[in-house]
């Protein structure tokens, strides 16, 4: 027996090794290409962000320095800048701005979140069902995708993750060591995004409704102790942002619609948006494994994430329903419930033949083998690597001190990073939509005049979008002259007496 167990755990450990191994050879795939493959804008605002901190930390002054500092400090604090710090340092180690480097980042911060799942799911459910339901985990298309992405999401996968085993392992032993990781670790994830507190905060009830005793529980000092290091990261960066930095009360608005909660099309976008992540038939799996799952407690700290989930789409409609990437950590429970459901699957092979579970292998293999060639195919349908040189020629039309108001790709992010030309962006329909639902009542005269007051060129590169807004077009062509209108390029002029 002994050696079996062995045996046994090498096996495991080889597959783990391979398995991790396959999912950092899939997401390197096409590595140089510009990151607009996945929610540009999001990507493209920490790009601004890390390359702006890399010339303050060069101690570069040239003036191509001094715009990237400025750019950096013109963004919004929306989260901790963990990761683009952390790029901005291995821009400086490599010794240039490199767009590979945080793609090579977020890469292993999600490979790396394979590993606690993978212990979790192996105490609970077998090394085989461990096995496959990491699969899942790492080669899901949008996976594979999503964790390619510069945006700390991979870190609070990495981070939910890690916090999941520590609950699991502190509840079974309850001992100091375990409190405080799990503190830290749930801290944490909330101090690198908002949003996992609704899981933190669920996984922690799923846990406490496990509990015999709550009035016993609730006089433990590990229990306090584990809260406080859970809640004051979060509440001092808050405290930062809304009275020293001064500039994170802004992202409190428009985001909570209550009224969306009555409207139909609010939960077919829900169910549309998450759709896009994982497919129906896996999140049924995922649930239905959850049930599976013989540890109450196990269990029931899983509920607790689904809840959280819940409650997160239920505070956030708007961006539950329109920003995919909030189903992201989905994927992480979704992969333990598909553990414990094939658990019972791979147990009914035991006892049959070695052609069966050979077959069993190939089966798991040709399914994951689709996913990855389906990843790649996605990949590899679009080449971005012309971007910077098309932006660079956008900002040849503009002299330097040109102020400049723009329809343009990804909230003019494009021109900004590439074009190195910082524009005031022209907002969409869909933001003036979200304006409007949140009772801003706007008229196109007057709202114009406000928005380009003192700048000199309203620039439309983004035409789809243009004729989204006809009356904008329509009044864009009455009252500017066009000085430019080459192709994907259209350029009014809003000072007619412009040398």
């Amino acid at each position: 027996m002994p050696a079996e167990h062995s045996t046994r755990n090498w096996t495991f450990l080889f597959s783990c090794i391979l398995l991790i191994a396959c999912g950092l050879l899939i997401r390197i795939y096409d590595l140089s290409d510009a990151p607009l493959d996945f929610h540009p804008t999001r990507q493209l605002h920490s790009a601004l962000m890390a390359r702006g901190m890399y010339y303050q930390l060069s101690g570069d002054t040239s003036s191509q320095a001094m715009q990237a500092i400025r750019q950096w400090k013109l963004e919004g604090l929306i989260e901790p800048p963990i990761l683009e710090w952390l790029t901005a340092y291995a821009y400086r180690a490599a010794g240039s701005v490199d767009l590979r480097i945080p793609r090579l980042i977020v890469i292993v911060f999600w490979l790396m979140a394979a590993i606690p799942l993978l212990i979790s799911t192996r105490r609970e459910a077998g090394w085989k069902a461990a096995l496959f339901g990491s699969a899942f985990f790492l080669f899901l298309p949008y996976g594979i995708i999503a964790s390619r992405s510069f945006q700390p999401e991979t870190l609070l996968v990495l981070l939910l993750a890690l916090f999941m085993m520590a609950l699991f392992f502190w509840d079974c032993e309850r001992s100091w060591k375990w409190a405080v990781w799990a503190g830290l670790l749930g801290g944490m994830a909330i101090f690198v995004k908002t949003v996992a507190a609704f899981f933190v905060a669920g996984m922690w009830m799923g846990w406490l409704f496990s509990e015999g005793n709550w009035k016993d529980i609730f006089k433990e000092k590990k229990i306090w102790v584990t809260f406080l290091l859970t809640v004051l990261p979060y509440a001092a960066y808050l405290a930062y942002g809304l009275w020293v930095d001064k500039s994170y009360a802004g992202q409190f608005s428009l985001r909570f619609f209550p009224s969306m909660w009555v409207e139909l099309s609010f939960y077919l976008r829900w169910l549309s948006n998450l759709r896009r992540v994982v497919g129906v038939e896996w999140l049924v799996l995922g649930f239905a494994g959850t049930l599976l799952i013989e540890n109450k407690t196990v269990r029931n700290i899983l509920f607790g994430a689904w809840l959280g989930y819940l409650l997160l789409g239920f505070s956030l409609p708007y961006h539950i329903s329109t920003h995919d990437y909030y189903h992201l950590p989905l994927l992480l429970f979704i992969a333990f419930g598909i553990s414990g459901l094939f658990k019972g699957i791979f147990s009914l092979f035991e006892s049959k033949s070695a052609g069966l579970r050979i077959l069993r292998a190939v089966g798991c293999v040709f399914l994951f083998g689709v996913y990855v060639m389906d990843a790649r195919s996605e990949l590899k349908k679009v080449d971005y690597h012309m971007e910077n040189q098309y932006w660079e020629q956008v900002a040849a039309l503009f002299s330097p001190g040109d102020k400049v108001v723009a329809l343009s790709q990804d909230y003019g992010y494009r021109l900004a990073y590439w074009g190195w030309i910082t524009p005031r962006n022209w907002p969409t329909l869909d933001d003036i939509q979200l304006r409007q639902e949140a009772g801003q009542d706007l008229t196109l005269e007057d709202y114009f005049k406000d928005y380009t007051a003192g700048y000199d060129y309203f620039l439309v590169t983004d035409f789809d979008e243009l004729a989204r807004q006809p009356q904008l077009e329509e009044w864009l062509r009455k009252n500017y002259p066009i000085l430019s209108a080459q192709d994907g390029v259209l350029i009014f002029d809003l000072i007619p007496d412009n040398p």
